[in-house]
């Protein structure tokens, strides 16, 4: 039997899908280094209700006016925004409420990642943009050391 986390995802909503074609030759080479970033944010934990949404933002390129002035000579061949937020009920006679906002900032990220990396790459694939892929990133490990003095 396999028990369900005390942390459960409700729900997704997207906020904002954006993509901008500059250049349609450039954006379909292979191999494209692109910059990408991650942000994260969360609410505070609804204590009446015991959910906390937890928001991601990704982004594939730069916006010229993100490079200044002389930025359009640099300006990546496509930008793509994704804007996700996750509701998540809490049961808290399992988890410490005093742990929730950690959990969100640490751990709820992770979790929607995957929806995410599906929009990006949906919305690059539907307008001809080839394999535009989120990277991995390193998660970190807890070892527990069950040695008793």
């Amino acid at each position: 039997m396999i028990n369900k986390h005390p942390i459960q995802l409700q729900g997704i909503i997207v906020k904002e899908l954006f993509l901008k074609v500059y250049d349609p030759e450039r954006a379909q080479e292979n191999e494209l280094d692109l910059p990408f970033s991650f942000k994260v944010g969360h609410s505070k934990f609804d204590v009446e209700n015991n959910q906390i949404a937890v928001g991601v933002l990704g982004r594939v390129g730069l916006d010229a006016d993100e490079l200044g002035d002389d930025g359009a000579s640099e300006r990546t061949p496509f930008v793509i925004k994704v804007d996700l937020v996750g509701q998540f009920s809490v049961d808290v006679s399992l988890f410490p409420v005093d742990k929730v906002e950690q959990w969100a900032k640490e751990n709820a990220p992770l979790i929607l990642l995957p929806f995410l990396r599906e929009h990006i790459y949906g919305l690059a694939s539907r307008s001809g943009i080839k394999e535009v892929i989120v990277p991995m990133f390193v998660v970190p490990t807890v070892t527990i050391n069950n040695t008793a003095k």
